[in-house]
């Protein structure tokens, strides 16, 4: 009797059991299927463990966004959003899955409030998987194209504001797309914002342009096939003109040997102590911590030469990178407060 009376929870532990074990271990699984979904505080992690996604908050939000995220900084740094301008207010009734073969987001009404919107034929196999380039793919399962099969869809062709070693910034001649990179609206919100980075497909070059108006900055035109300062590539042919960040890209430089950075085009032609002020100025600019980092009077006294300031500690963001990766990260953002009307380009190096 003892037994049968315990009998009817047997269901419902099990079904329990199963579903913790799903939660616990799905945290550490790079890929979801049509099967699955990701929710709440549920990640997933690039098999080398490199990159992780997943809800976020930005600052004191109180929205939601699908984004991505260097998984061993501790300072998150997010290099990708999906739903950036359609964010959604609770984490653990929206869910992430595979629907008719797109990756949608859901709200808690279950409506879509972002799709990866691709039409197919069969998508009872698809598969988003996160590669530990930092790529977010949607390939199908059923083929075994080598560890790498080609994506039916891929965030590399849909970037925010950074650009990871592997994309592309460009424009494709023959489908007529682009890939562009755009500030956040801030630091708290990263819609889109005012500005936009671009390949220029007639010009051959790097434009900066304000929404909704021509561009304001350009980076003056390079040759095909060029490699500018050995960080990018620009390539141009009949299919395409793009740049892309180079894979393992490095600058090293002897002590004080700091001319040794500055573009070739240059032929060297700079004062020393101009540049390295410049360099001081990137450094304490770079700190993690906002009340470290100098103000705009500040940054005017030191180039001018009127301040001296030492150089500081590499912040603790920039060390994890270089202790993990030895690659060039491209960041466009919008600068905030006072200068809300500039934008910068942080080309950020990692080298040992």
């Amino acid at each position: 009797m003892g037994i049968r009376k315990h009998s009817s929870y047997i269901p419902f532990i099990f079904l329990l059991c199963f579903t913790l074990n799903i939660s616990l271990s799905y945290g550490a699984n790079d890929t979801i299927t049509t099967t699955q979904s990701l929710t709440g505080d549920q990640t997933l992690v690039s098999s080398g463990g490199k990159f992780e996604l997943g809800f976020f908050k930005p600052g004191n939000s109180r929205k939601y966004y699908i984004g991505m995220w260097y998984k061993n900084v501790s300072l998150q740094t997010i290099i990708w959003v999906a739903n950036r301008d359609t964010p959604v207010t609770d984490k653990f009734y929206s869910q992430l899955k595979i629907v008719d073969g797109n990756l949608v987001l859901l709200d808690r009404s279950r409506a879509i409030i972002w799709s990866t919107n691709i039409n197919l034929s069969s998508s009872n196999s698809i598969v988003a998987v996160l590669r530990d380039d930092g790529n977010l793919v949607l390939i199908d399962g059923s083929t075994s194209n080598g560890e790498n099969p080609k994506p039916i869809w891929e965030s590399f062709n849909h970037p925010t504001d950074t650009l990871l070693p592997g994309a592309k910034l460009g424009y494709n001649k023959l489908t007529k797309s682009k890939q562009i990179l755009t500030s956040w609206k801030n630091s708290e919100d990263p819609g889109t914002g005012l500005f936009f980075l671009e390949i220029d497909p007639i010009g051959s070059q790097f434009i900066i342009r304000l929404k909704g108006s021509e561009s304001f900055w350009s980076g003056g035109s390079w040759n095909s096939s060029r490699h500018l300062n050995s960080m990018f590539s620009f390539i141009d042919n009949e299919n395409e003109t793009y740049s892309a960040v180079s894979d393992a890209a490095s600058v090293t430089t002897s002590e004080g040997d700091l001319i040794s950075l500055l573009d070739h085009r240059l032929d060297n032609n700079a004062d020393a102590e101009e540049v390295t002020r410049i360099c001081k100025v990137a450094c304490w600019c770079l700190q993690d911590e906002e009340n470290l980092r100098p103000s705009m009077g500040q940054v005017v006294q030191i180039l001018e030469g009127v301040l001296d300031v030492k150089l500081p500690q590499m912040p603790p963001s920039l060390q994890l990178l270089a202790d993990n990766q030895e690659e060039y990260t491209f960041f466009f953002t919008q600068l905030s407060s006072g200068l809300s009307s500039q934008a910068q380009v942080l080309p950020l190096s990692i080298s040992h």
